[in-house]
């Protein structure tokens, strides 16, 4: 409902996703704010996942969407994604995200700094931590302004810094250092 604040978490169903951790976080609200979660991928966890959910009671509050491919149109309904990982590369989810002005609640694990400013385009926490996570989330679903200056500046932080035009020019740069100290040998 237009009352309901949308939380997403997206990606692959498995371990490394920390999804449980997520779980673990959401009925630490208590029921206290009026929340969806969309769970939007598949995988081999999906199972035990929804076993999880079960036994936390949150049945009414996740929602497992499967496999989407459709990504950029669900950030539009998307108020906050959560990103709960214990591992990560370069999040691309959060790249995503950020473009749409969506806020981040993320791991800091792998990469992610390089991404998310932490408390300027969302909200950094430990890993496998479901109390800092919960806490981070009860922060943004206490504010909805904090929420929507979060996502313009992570529109304006992918813009700088992660577009196709900053990606190729770096790109080309490093590629031109290389041949330098070749032809320095």
């Amino acid at each position: 409902s237009d009352d309901e604040v949308v939380l997403a978490v997206i990606g692959r169903l498995v371990e490394a996703k920390g999804h449980r951790y997520l779980f673990e976080a959401l009925s630490r609200l208590n029921g206290a704010y009026k929340v969806k979660l969309l769970v939007v991928g598949d995988g081999p966890l999906l199972s035990s996942l929804k076993s999880i959910v079960r036994s936390r009671k949150l049945e009414k509050k996740v929602i497992f969407t499967g496999l989407r491919r459709d990504i950029p149109s669900l950030l539009g309904a998307i108020d906050i994604v959560v990103m709960p990982s214990l591992r990560e590369g370069l999040p691309i989810v959060a790249l995503e995200a950020m473009c749409h002005g969506v806020p981040i609640v993320e791991t800091n694990v792998g990469g992610t700094a390089e991404v998310v400013e932490d408390n300027k385009t969302g909200v950094l926490v430990s890993s496998q931590n479901p109390e800092a996570l919960s806490r981070a989330i009860e922060k943004l679903l206490k504010n909805k302004e904090l929420r929507e200056n979060m996502g313009k500046d992570g529109a304006r932080r992918v813009k700088e810094l992660f577009s196709l035009d900053k990606m190729v020019t770096q790109t080309q740069e490093l590629y031109e250092e290389c041949l330098r100290a070749k032809a320095k040998r």
